[in-house]
C-alpha cells in the first residue's frame, strides 16, 4: 500500500508543471516562451524541455513554452512533426536544442482529440524504434503487431488478410507466388491507374507514410527518422549518396564519381525531359501504325462453300498485319511501363495524358486485331 501511494505521488509530481524556485521570496518571476517570444508570469504555467535521459544534466538553459503554444505545437505534431526518440514526447522547438518535451508534462493541457492522436503516434514510434524483426503493419488501418516468421500472412483486427512481406492482400492472386513475382507481373501489365499514386507521391519504407517534397534538398528524412532519396528512392541513404563533383552536368550519371543523383537536382525538370522522350516514343508508334498498308477487302466466298485457299495471298496479308498490330501494341505497353519506372515526380495530369494516349491506341489497335482474327477464323472454317 505504501509503495502504491509512493508511486502515485511520484507520477503526480512528474505530471505536474511547477515554476522554478524563486531566488527571492515573494519576488515575481517571468519567463519568455521559445515559440511566441512573449513574456509571461510563471504562475500562468509553462512547459520546460529536459534532457533525453533524466540522469543527464543539460549544459544550457532549458527552453520554456507557454500553455497556448504547447497546445498549438501538439496540434501540429499530432500528424506531421517529428517526435522524440522512442516516442517519449516531442523534440524541443529550438532547432539547436537536443532536449525533449516529455508527454507526461503536457498531456493534461491537450484536447481529447489531440491527446488521442498524439498518443497513438507516440505508441507507433515507440514500437517502430524497437526494430522488431517480426513486426508487421496493416496497410489498411496501420495497426502494428508481431507475427511469427513461419507465417506468410496475417489477419489484422480490422479483418484484412495481408502478406507479411508486402502491403498486398494475401488472396488467390498472391497465394503460391512470391512478392517479387507479383511485382514482375504488375510491371508487365497495363494497369497504370493503380500505380499513379506511387509515382506522384513517395512512401516511407519504414512507416508507410506518404509525402511529397515542396522544396529543399533531395535527401528526405521522414518523421520516423528513415531517410530516402527523392530522385531514385534509394533507402537509408546519407549525403554520400549524392554526386558532389563540381561539373556542369545537372542530370544523369556523373562521369567522375558515377553517381546518378544530386543533392539539389531539379526533379520536375528531370521528369519533364523524360516526359518528352515518352511522348516522342508514342508519336513514333502511332506513326508506324498509321503508315501500315490498307488491307484489301476479303475475297467473296463461293456459293458452294469451298474454303478459300491460303495460297490466294489474302491469308498471308492478314497474318502479317496481325503480327504488325500486336508488335505495335507491345511497343505501346513498353512505353507505358517505361513511364511508370522513369517518371518520379510527374503530376497526375501528365501521367493521365500518357495513360489516355496509350489506352486510345490500344482500343483502336485491338478493334482491328479482333476483326483480323474473326476473318481468319472464317477463312479456316
Amino acid at each position: 500500500m505504501i509503495a502504491r501511494l509512493r508511486l502515485r505521488f511520484q507520477n503526480k509530481s512528474r505530471d505536474s508543471v511547477s515554476p522554478p524556485t524563486s531566488p527571492g521570496f515573494g519576488k515575481a518571476i517571468n519567463f519568455q516562451c521559445v515559440i511566441c517570444f512573449e513574456t509571461y508570469p510563471t504562475q500562468d504555467g509553462f512547459i520546460v524541455c529536459k534532457p533525453f535521459e533524466s540522469r543527464v544534466t543539460s549544459p544550457r538553459e532549458p527552453h520554456k513554452l507557454c500553455i497556448d503554444c504547447i497546445r498549438g505545437h501538439c496540434h501540429a505534431a499530432a500528424d506531421d512533426m517529428a517526435l522524440a526518440l522512442g516516442g517519449i514526447g516531442l523534440r524541443c522547438p529550438d532547432p539547436s536544442c537536443k532536449n525533449v518535451l516529455h508527454f507526461a508534462d503536457f498531456k493534461f493541457y491537450l484536447s481529447p482529440e489531440d491527446h488521442e492522436r498524439l498518443e497513438k503516434r507516440m505508441q507507433h514510434e515507440c514500437v517502430t524504434s524497437a526494430s522488431l524483426s517480426d513486426l508487421v503493419t496493416c496497410s489498411s488501418c496501420s495497426l502494428q503487431s508481431c507475427v511469427d516468421d513461419v507465417y506468410y500472412y496475417f489477419t489484422c483486427e480490422c479483418g484484412r488478410i495481408q502478406c507479411r512481406n508486402c502491403p498486398r492482400p494475401f488472396d488467390e492472386k498472391h497465394e503460391g507466388k512470391t512478392c517479387e513475382e507479383l511485382d514482375d507481373e504488375e510491371k508487365e501489365g497495363n494497369n497504370m491507374e493503380s500505380k499513379l499514386s506511387e509515382i506522384v507521391v513517395r512512401v516511407c519504407h519504414r512507416c508507410n507514410v506518404q509525402y511529397v517534397k515542396q522544396d529543399g534538398c533531395n535527401k528526405m528524412t521522414c518523421r520516423c527518422g528513415a531517410t530516402q532519396c527523392y530522385i531514385c528512392r534509394e533507402k537509408d541513404i546519407t549525403y554520400e549518396h549524392f554526386c558532389d563533383c563540381e561539373t556542369r552536368q545537372i542530370h544523369g550519371r556523373c562521369r567522375k564519381c558515377l553517381k546518378n543523383c544530386r543533392l539539389f537536382e531539379n526533379a520536375e525538370e528531370l521528369d519533364e525531359q523524360r516526359m518528352k522522350e515518352i511522348q516522342h516514343g508514342i508519336d513514333k508508334v502511332v506513326s508506324q501504325y498509321e503508315t501500315l498498308p490498307i488491307i484489301p477487302p476479303p475475297p467473296p466466298i463461293p456459293a458452294h462453300g469451298r474454303r478459300v485457299e491460303k495460297n490466294e495471298g489474302y491469308y498471308e496479308i492478314l497474318v502479317d498485319e496481325l503480327c504488325s498490330k500486336l508488335s505495335l501494341i507491345e511497343s505501346i505497353n513498353e512505353i507505358e511501363r517505361d513511364a511508370l519506372t522513369r517518371l518520379k515526380n510527374a503530376n497526375r495530369q501528365e501521367l493521365n495524358q500518357i495513360r489516355q494516349r496509350c489506352q486510345a491506341f490500344r482500343v483502336k489497335a485491338d478493334e482491328r486485331v479482333d476483326e483480323i482474327k474473326r476473318i481468319l477464323r472464317t477463312l479456316e472454317t
